[in-house]
C-alpha cells in the first residue's frame, strides 16, 4: 500500500494498472502529431495536469528516478509538440522512451504487490 496525500492508501497492483492506462495515453501522442491535430496542445497539457496530480496524489512517486525521467521527457515533448515537423523523430524516440519507463514502473509495483501476497 502507498500513502495518498487525501488519507488513503493506494493498492501499489492498481498504481501498476494506472501506468498501464498511462503507456497508451503517451502512445496517443504520436498519431495526434501526425494527424496534425490542434488538439495536441490542449491534449499534453490535460496529460500534465494528470502526471502532476498523480505525483501531489501519491508523494512517493516523485522520489522515484524514472518518474522524474518520465516528467522530464514530458515537459520536453509540452515545449516542443508545436514544432513536430523539426523534431518529430525526437519526439518519437522520447515518446517511446517514456512508455518504456511506465513499463518499468509497471513492472516495479507488480513485483512489489507480489512480494506482499
Amino acid at each position: 500500500m502507498i500513502a495518498s496525500t487525501v488519507g488513503i492508501s493506494v493498492d501499489e497492483a492498481l498504481v501498476a494498472k494506472y501506468f498501464d492506462t498511462l503507456v497508451n495515453k503517451i502512445f496517443k501522442i504520436l498519431p495526434i502529431i501526425e494527424n496534425r491535430e490542434e488538439s495536441i496542445t490542449t491534449y499534453m497539457e490535460s496529460l500534465g495536469v494528470e502526471l502532476t496530480g498523480f505525483q501531489s496524489l501519491l508523494p512517493s512517486i516523485g522520489e522515484d528516478p524514472s518518474y522524474l525521467s518520465l516528467l522530464s521527457i514530458f515537459k520536453w515533448l509540452s515545449d516542443n509538440v508545436g514544432e513536430s515537423d523539426e523534431h518529430y523523430k525526437v519526439i518519437r524516440r522520447e515518446v517511446f522512451h517514456a512508455i518504456s519507463l511506465c513499463k518499468k514502473m509497471h513492472s516495479r509495483f507488480e513485483l512489489n504487490e507480489r512480494e506482499v501476497i
